[in-house]
């Protein structure tokens, strides 16, 4: 496997790692939790375009376990790698050119997950340009939104429909929600870094006329 390859394989897991975690608290393969809030906030929003939903980058299940819990039967979960929970099947999100025969094209089909930073932008790309997945929701730094190069890219081509911005920092590392051996909050201990979901709709992505709506999420 090439250099270039390879370390996109080795980060391409369910990931919120930032520069705050010091190298002693960092996840084998940069594995970091999504806390059960921000789901579960972005399900309270209504905004989800889409019945049949394809977790590319699963984990641990933090994201699929939510969708599950409101009802968005119809889940199909992946990864690079098998961890404690049980997958659809293991594969790397990029070597993929089409969705899931799992996931229906009946209700539209969706991608709701939490990329690892270092290919961020790829993941986005290749959910929006190859594989045209008609929604698209993507848990990332609030500093994704800026960037000239990122702006050419993606932006320009595609526009997101919803931005939810959670007002809190919210704490994406391990046992972040855990002081003590005690379960403190779902927001977890605060990080130092501001999270958003960037969400992307099929019919108003690619008209730069459409209307990006900012939500508050406290």
């Amino acid at each position: 496997m090439a250099e270039g390859a390879d370390k996109r394989a080795k980060s391409s897991v369910n990931t919120v790692g930032a520069s705050n975690h010091s190298d002693k608290d960092r996840e084998e393969l940069d594995f970091y939790q999504t806390p059960s809030f921000a789901t579960q906030s972005l399900l309270d929003l209504g905004i989800i375009e889409a019945h049949n939903i394809w977790e590319p980058m699963a984990g641990n299940g933090a994201i699929a376990d939510i969708l599950k819990q409101n009802k968005y039967l119809n889940i199909t979960t992946s990864d690079i790698v098998q961890r404690d929970y049980p997958l659809d099947f293991t594969q790397d999100f990029f070597s993929m050119k089409e969705f899931p025969e799992s996931v229906s094209a009946k209700g539209g089909k969706g991608i709701i997950t939490n990329p690892p930073y270092k290919v961020a932008d790829d993941f986005i790309l290749h959910a929006l340009g190859t594989l045209k997945t008609d929604y698209l929701a993507v848990f990332l730094p609030v500093r994704y939104l800026e960037g000239s190069k990122r702006y050419l890219e993606i932006y320009q081509h595609y526009k997101p429909r919803d931005v939810v911005v959670f007002a809190r920092r919210l704490g994406c590392y391990k046992d972040s929600d855990v002081k003590n051996g005690v379960k403190i909050t779902d927001h977890g201990i605060a990080s130092a870094v501001a999270y958003m979901w960037l969400c992307f709709y099929g019919p108003t992505m690619c008209d730069q006329n459409s209307d990006t709506k900012l939500h508050w999420v406290y």
